[in-house]
Order: structure tokens, then C-alpha cells, then sequence
């Protein structure tokens, strides 16, 4: 009898996930009487980890409809998970927020410890194992940032471009090696898990624009990447067990999330004992984190309890966050040139693809002697990190190995 295809997410066909999606499955015990939890996926229930490992549930299980979500051929054979096990899984039912606050109810299913073959489904154990980081029971006081960051950034695609050296210069400080399990936080386009990808690493990129993560499955295709995965999904409740990845990197994105140690706290649960975190940040006293405070000095305030984001670049900071889950960190510094034929055409294309500085712009629209005076800021301010054709970009590297 042939193997079984379908037993880990890689072998999912992502294709064939929309109608499991659309229809609602339901994930079976595997003991004598097949006990149903139903559990409905509906269409704004984001995140492709689940997707696969409801249509690898469904498919090794062999329970119900006729459609494969495997590549390849099924063998369709039989499987028995728990056969060993008189009441080999605990049910509770519980709520589950995703990204975008929408709330699920669904069936949360525990293997007992003296359960058989636990480990064949594999990567999908991301469904089967409840995680802490996706659970919540109290209503996030920043959601409404997090929808306002989700829509400010979606515009960033065209700026991702120009922090690909970056990306590989974290990826080399983050000395990430071949097979090591990486998570990138904050991935907008992508470039960073694509750069680890293909320096041999298993990557999963995590963002909360959608729009984004849309044009890192296309890198991924461009590069022939196919094993890289991609979830909408928040810093601060990372959706993924305890222990789950070798390294996780961030380059300029889980600066945003507006609580710190919630962030720090989530990146230190999902590393495994002696894993690594790495990140690429914006001092404050150069060009992006005064561009920063140029922004929030002409805009409304965050909600009360929002860290800055150049914050982030400030090594004493960092160390202090990082406090006692992780030992010293390392620094290091790297520039980022971006060129542009004048000061003029940068803050253009600032104007269209930077978010802050994009609201900025349209809140000032109707106002045009703010209008002129903020473009006049923006060049001042840009000025003195200009010359050759190129603005100078300077960021700061941080590694540190978990505790």
C-alpha cells in the first residue's frame, strides 16, 4: 500500500482549500464511534495553517465528501490516530479572535498523553494543539489601531522593493541555517522569509494586511518557493504553539505593535529553548525615527499605551524589553540607500506608498497651506541624508538567544 501523501501542510494543495472553507468540515476522533465536531471556516476566516490543517484532518481521516486536498494521489487508506486510547481526546469549546476581531467558536481537540501516532499529522498539529497566543477572551484595547494600521499599510508593496539588501542582512546577522524552522513577524512582501527560504530555511511569514501577504505569495511563486507559508495574523497573538520555530526575525514590522513586552512576550513563546530572535529597527536620531516623530508630531495622538515605534532603535530600550527572557543581545548597524532622483521625487513617492506619511498627505488635502508646509518639512528634514542620487537610511540589528 502506497504512503499517504497527505500527512504534512506542505503536501496540502492550497488550491483545493476555498470549498472546505465556503462549506464547513468537520474533524473527526478516530475511535470506535466517530464522534463529529462540527467547526464552519467561514470566507473571512483568515489564515491558510488552519485551512491546511483542516483539509489534512479531513483528508487522513478519511471521513467524508470525495475531494482530495492532496497533491498527488491519495492512497486512501485507513488510519487509526488514537486506537490505543479509551478516551483519547478531551473536547472544550472555546472562542478564537482572529486577526481582524472576528470571533469563531470551535471545537478544541487535545491528544491525551498516552495517545498512538500523535506526531503523523505532522506540521498540522498547529490545529490539533490549542495554542495560547490565539486564544483570547478579552476584547483587544488597540484594535482599532491594528484595522488602521491593516489599511495604512497595504500601500507599502512598491517601498518593500528597496529593503531587500536589508533583508539579507538580517538574515545573515540572524545567522539563520539550513532547515531551521523561521517565523518573520511583521513579513509585509515578504522579502525577509524569501531570503531565509532560500538560504534553506522552512519560512512562515506573518502580517496583518492581507494586501500584502497577496504579494508575498506571488514572490514566493516568482521564486519557486512553494513550501513558504503565509497568515494574516497580529505580533501580539501569534497564532502558533509553544516552542514552535528556531528563529523568529522581524524587519521593521513588529515595531508597530503597540504594547512591547506583549510583543516580546509572544516572540519569546513561540521560540524553542536556545532559539534566536533577530530584528532590523529605526533609530530614533536618524532619518526614518525623526521621519517618525515628524509624523506623529502632525497627526492625532496614538491610544494612551502605544510605545513609539523608533523606540525600537534605541539599544538601552531594547535590551531592557528583551529583560530576562533572552540573554545580552548583540548589535550591529547597516545603512539602507534609497535612491531618488531629488528630494522631490522622494517625498512623492513617499506621499504614495508610506502609509503614515500617506494619511498624512490626504488629511491635509483640502488645506493647502498645511499642505505646502508639511511637503517643506518633509524635504528639510530629508535634506542632510541626501546626496549622491540616494537617501541614507541608517538601521540598527539586534540578535539575542532565548533563555
Amino acid at each position: 500500500m502506497s504512503k499517504d501523501p497527505c500527512l504534512r501542510a506542505s503536501d496540502i494543495d492550497t488550491s483545493a482549500l476555498g470549498a472546505c472553507a465556503s462549506k464547513g468540515v468537520k474533524l473527526l476522533d478516530d475511535l470506535d464511534t466517530a464522534v463529529s465536531a462540527p467547526m464552519t471556516l467561514p470566507g473571512d476566516l483568515n489564515g491558510q495553517g488552519i485551512e491546511k490543517a483542516v483539509a489534512a484532518c479531513r483528508q487522513v481521516h478519511n471521513t467524508s465528501g470525495s475531494e482530495t486536498f492532496c497533491k498527488g494521489e491519495s492512497s486512501r487508506q485507513s488510519r487509526t490516530l488514537y486506537a490505543d486510547s479509551d478516551q483519547s481526546l478531551q473536547r472544550s469549546e472555546t472562542t478564537w479572535r482572529t486577526g481582524s476581531g472576528i470571533q469563531h467558536r470551535l471545537s478544541r481537540i487535545r491528544p491525551f498523553p498516552n495517545a498512538r501516532e500523535r506526531d503523523i499529522l505532522g506540521d498540522v498539529r498547529l490545529l490539533i494543539k490549542p495554542w495560547r497566543g490565539a486564544m483570547s477572551s478579552t476584547v483587544d484595547p488597540f484594535a482599532d489601531l491594528k484595522t488602521r494600521q491593516r489599511e495604512m499599510w497595504a500601500s507599502f508593496a512598491p517601498t518593500a522593493t528597496f529593503t531587500t539588501p536589508v533583508a539579507a542582512h538580517l538574515v545573515e546577522f540572524a545567522e539563520i541555517k539550513h532547515g531551521e524552522t523561521v517565523l518573520d513577524v511583521g513579513t509585509g512582501t515578504g522579502v525577509v522569509a524569501i531570503t531565509a527560504a532560500r538560504a534553506g530555511a522552512l519560512a512562515t511569514g506573518l502580517d496583518l494586511t492581507p494586501a500584502l501577504l497577496d504579494v508575498a505569495r506571488e514572490n514566493a511563486r516568482i521564486a519557486k518557493l512553494a513550501n513558504t507559508q503565509w497568515l494574516e495574523g497580529d505580533a501580539e497573538s501569534l497564532p502558533f504553539p509553544d516552542g514552535h520555530f528556531d528563529v523568529v526575525v522581524s524587519q521593521f514590522g513588529h515595531i508597530f505593535a503597540p504594547r512591547p513586552e506583549v510583543a516580546v512576550a509572544e516572540m519569546r513563546r513561540v521560540l524553542k529553548p536556545g532559539g534566536r530572535i533577530a530584528f532590523a529597527t529605526w533609530p530614533p536620531e536618524h532619518f526614518v525615527g525623526r521621519l517618525f516623530s515628524f509624523v506623529a508630531k502632525n497627526s492625532p495622538p496614538p491610544p494612551p499605551g502605544a510605545a513609539p515605534p523608533p523606540q525600537w532603535g534605541s539599544p538601552d530600550i531594547v535590551a531592557e524589553r528583551l529583560g530576562d527572557k533572552f540573554e545580552a543581545p548583540f548589535f550591529s548597524r547597516g545603512v539602507m540607500q534609497f535612491p531618488a532622483l531629488s528630494l522631490s521625487h522622494y517625498r512623492e513617492f513617499m506621499e504614495r506608498s508610506v502609509g503614515p506619511m500617506q494619511k498624512l498627505i490626504e488629511a491635509s488635502a483640502n488645506e493647502p497651506e498645511r499642505l505646502a508646509a508639511l511637503r517643506a518639512g518633509f524635504e528639510t528634514l530629508a535634506a542632510p541624508y541626501y546626496f549622491g542620487n540616494m537617501i541614507r537610511q541608517e538601521y540598527l540589528l539586534t540578535r539575542a538567544k532565548a533563555r
